[in-house]
Order: structure tokens, then C-alpha cells, then sequence
């Protein structure tokens, strides 16, 4: 079952608000890769992308974390 239209939103912001907590020198993917990435909407390449990047930064990672909880 997909998440309603309103679930997106809770969703997006969510993700966007661990995104901003992180530091503010990296350079974070979008909500929306790593949203994809989590769960299977995503090409390899760029899972792969999301994932390197959330080993090594600690708000996407979380956020990496819900995205794969909310699914």
C-alpha cells in the first residue's frame, strides 16, 4: 500500500528537517534520492550514491533510517 499524498508531505518534511540538521559544509542528497534509494525506486548507481554518502554523514543516515521505517 502507497503512502496517501499527505504521508508524502509528513514524509518530505521529515526527511528535509534530519537533512538540515546535519553539517552545514556537506552537501547532502536530496529527500527524494534518498527516499528513492531506501526503497527499491532507485538504480543501483544511485543507491549506491545515497548509501556512500550516508556512511559518512550522520543526518542523511537517519534519514536513510526513517524512509526505510516509513515504507
Amino acid at each position: 500500500m502507497s503512502p496517501e499524498p499527505t504521508e508524502f508531505s509528513r514524509i518530505r518534511e521529515a526527511l528535509e528537517a534530519i537533512a538540515r540538521s546535519g553539517p552545514s559544509d556537506a552537501v547532502c542528497v536530496p529527500p527524494e534520492a534518498i527516499w528513492d534509494a531506501a526503497n527499491g525506486a532507485a538504480t543501483a548507481i544511485e543507491v549506491e550514491r545515497v548509501a556512500a554518502h550516508a556512511l559518512a554523514c550522520a543526518a542523511c543516515a537517519e534519514a536513510w533510517r526513517l524512509a526505510r521505517d516509513l515504507a
